[in-house]
């Protein structure tokens, strides 16, 4: 028996008012979560520009973007909010801001490379090899240090070596080719020295910093240099 309201609307009426009713509302949420979904997704590509290095590509924040690399194919491209992509030419490259100490992965490290910025550089074939190669022509040997798991690079024949060279003896940061990371100390007629470390991340992709060659790089590099590979690495969409 239908049970009569006042103004003759029954109950099961006003039982399907309030069902389309809230169904109206649940889609409005879901319409409303949608576009805000889609405006995030928008504003995301417009903060990020993708470079690509041969093969490899990253995806990058435009705000971690030093200048434009000089010269440009077109001069009418004056800053990275221009692009919307970039392709990296052999043997060139751009420069990258890492994020400051305090926050992120490098929170826990006492070191950033100088100026707070890191080169990624496009290499091909065989020159892409060339962070290692004299260690290899070379036949230099490594002999322990006073720093653990860190090895001097030394001739055996004991002649003198035009660079001063060091590697890590870590197994999470050995290069694409899988030959142990290594660095070289610079500057040898100044009282303070900096460390250049050239990552062979990808067959295309060399990352190069340069640190403050002191207790903290030797003690701590190995960790350093896994924070920056994890870094760029998850900015890669393809290789």
């Amino acid at each position: 028996m239908m049970v009569q309201v006042r103004g003759g609307a029954s109950v099961s009426f006003l039982m399907a008012v309030i069902i389309v009713g809230g169904a109206m509302e649940r889609a409005s949420i879901h319409s409303a979560q949608a576009q805000s979904s889609t405006e995030a997704n928008t504003h995301e590509q417009k903060s990020k520009i993708e470079i690509s290095f041969g093969q490899t590509r990253l995806l990058v924040e435009r705000r971690r973007l030093a200048g434009i690399p000089y010269p440009t194919s077109s001069a009418s491209i004056r800053s990275w909010s221009d692009v919307s992509q970039w392709s990296v030419a052999p043997d060139q490259g751009v420069a990258i801001r890492i994020p400051e100490a305090s926050s992120g992965p490098f929170s826990l490290h006492c070191a950033q490379p100088a100026g707070g910025a890191l080169s990624l550089r496009r290499g091909t074939g065989l020159s892409a090899r060339d962070p290692n190669s004299f260690v290899q022509r070379d036949n230099l040997q490594p002999i322990a240090t006073k720093y653990p798991g860190v090895s001097e690079l030394v001739s055996p024949s004991g002649k003198q070596q035009v660079r001063d060279v060091y590697r890590f003896e870590d197994e999470r940061i050995r290069n694409y080719w899988e030959d142990p990371q290594t660095f070289v100390l610079r500057n040898r007629d100044r009282p303070t020295r900096d460390a250049l470390v050239r990552i062979q991340l990808t067959q295309e992709l060399i990352l190069t910093g340069s640190f403050d060659a002191d207790d903290c790089f030797f003690s701590e590099g190995a960790d350093i240099i896994h924070a920056l590979r994890t870094y760029v690495r998850s900015m890669i969409v393809a290789e």
